[in-house]
């Protein structure tokens, strides 16, 4: 733990590379049980609950396929902003690039923060290229542009920084100054 507190009917979300795989939600105790793809040793899992800050962690499997992760969530959240370039093609003729993002070490993925801002009354425009994202939990982050169907481990052009409780962290991939 990380001295949060089980919370009951948490959505939990697996990832892993580029698939999102649902899985339910939280139970009484704040424990899930997932299901999680045979191939994979690890992955990640991002746990969303209103009026608690999201958090992102990485799911190591042993021998149980659905290993079953207790859940805690606390209220040490800031504001991530993240910037996205206007053309993630570039240069021409380059495989187009993509986002990538980890918070302590573990994936996080835009679309599912996109969502989550949403949920929490943030939308965001459509065609932008700049997300900002409340109630996340603090910590390190570390975001990436990656070639579509690229490493995970996040090669290329990368930022980081550490989002303090109450603060804001801005992760500017946009290539500008």
């Amino acid at each position: 733990g990380d001295g949060g507190a089980p919370v009951v009917g948490a959505d939990v979300m697996l990832l892993a590379d580029v698939a999102r795989t649902p899985q339910g939600v939280t139970d009484q105790t704040g424990a899930v049980r997932l299901r999680v793809p045979r191939e994979l040793n690890r992955c990640a899992a991002v746990v969303r609950a209103l009026g608690f800050a999201l958090r992102s962690f990485e799911v190591v499997v042993g021998d149980d396929p659905e290993p079953i992760a207790d859940v805690s969530l606390d209220h040490l959240a800031g504001w991530l902003v993240v910037e996205l370039p206007e053309d993630l093609t570039r240069p021409a003729g380059s495989s187009p690039l993509q986002p990538w993002l980890w918070q302590n070490g573990a994936r996080a993925d835009l679309p599912i923060l996109v969502g989550w801002a949403w949920m929490n009354g943030v939308p965001a425009p459509p065609g932008s290229t700049r997300f900002r994202i409340p109630e996340i939990g603090s910590g390190q982050y570390r975001g990436c542009l990656v070639p579509i169907g690229g490493s995970s481990q996040g090669g290329g052009d990368c930022v980081e920084g550490f989002l303090a409780p109450g603060g804001e962290l801005t992760l500017d991939l946009s290539g500008s100054d």
